[in-house]
């Protein structure tokens, strides 16, 4: 199976600090959740690996600190 052939991954992604739904473009449409005690929620298809290291990059240049990255088995299509 080539990384054509493989279906998107549904990711959630946590971290520290609140972003508004207005980030939602820059990290490639993924739906944004702020949540009690300060963190933001991440959670969306990234089509591979490339996808979702370009989202920990733009996540590290923001300054928000990275908490979590999991894959969201309840939405997940692979």
């Amino acid at each position: 199976m080539t990384s054509t052939d493989t279906p998107p991954t549904c990711y959630a992604i946590r971290v520290a600090g609140h972003l508004d739904a207005g980030w939602a473009v820059w990290f490639d449409g993924m739906h944004i959740t702020t949540e009690s005690g300060g963190t933001t929620l991440l959670r969306g298809d990234l089509a591979d690996q490339a996808a979702l290291h370009g989202i920990l990059n733009r996540l590290r240049d923001s300054g928000l600190p990275l908490l979590s990255v999991n894959i969201d088995h309840s939405r997940s299509t692979s």
